[in-house]
């Protein structure tokens, strides 16, 4: 009895180590299959590694030096159409720049600049018209998606969420929803707006 309880541990402790054995082969031939798959993953240059969406077309990765400077040109952009700061504004804009708005689900063309002399005119009768009424406007732009379409060109898409507040208003007034379809330049080191369309869910825009 007592030798056949010795074989019984014998032949358990030689099956435990052969599995053992097995899973430690196992997982070195896994590692040896995933390191050949993924040599040199750490050592990829992301700067100079080119990409391709869906449609084959090629899309260069945007240095984090030129998307913040992106990113900061549309964040200006609220704080100068806001603040009514009409010449700083307009600063941001390239000279042959268009500045449209479409309204009603982005369906219906309500106004188009086709330079920047255009938007300062409009925009000097857009600002005096709020202040006038003593309108307070706050652009609220998030959500920002950046492709580069070259070194020197970006597209983008962002959404907005204007809020008005009169004088006598306790609290501002949601006045509209829309998404933003950019093109950026970049001309002698700094970006600027080429062009900017806005397209409003609401049937008015401001």
């Amino acid at each position: 009895m007592e030798k056949k309880k010795n074989l019984s541990i014998m032949i358990q402790s030689n099956t435990f180590s052969f599995l053992f054995l097995f899973l430690v082969l196992l997982t070195f031939l896994s590692c040896e299959v995933y390191g050949e798959n993924n040599s040199g993953i750490n050592n990829v240059d992301i700067e100079n590694t080119i990409f391709q969406d869906n449609n084959g077309n090629q899309s260069i990765p945007i240095p984090p030096e030129d998307r913040q400077e992106i990113l900061d040109l549309i964040y200006t952009y609220s704080y100068t159409y806001d603040s009514k700061d009409l010449d700083s504004f307009i600063s941001l804009f390239t000279t042959d720049c268009i500045w449209e708005v479409y309204t009603d689900k982005g369906t219906e063309l309500e106004f188009q600049a086709k330079s920047r002399n255009q938007l300062r005119e409009a925009m000097a009768e857009r600002m005096a018209n709020m202040t006038e009424k003593g309108i307070q406007t706050r652009h609220y732009q998030t959500n920002t998606i950046l492709k580069s379409m070259s070194a020197d060109t970006v597209e983008g898409v962002t959404m907005l969420n204007l809020m008005w507040q009169y004088p006598d208003d306790e609290l501002p007034t949601f006045v509209q929803t829309g998404v933003y379809h950019d093109v950026f330049v970049k001309i002698e080191g700094i970006w600027k707006f080429a062009k900017r369309t806005a397209l409003i869910d609401q049937t008015q825009s401001d």
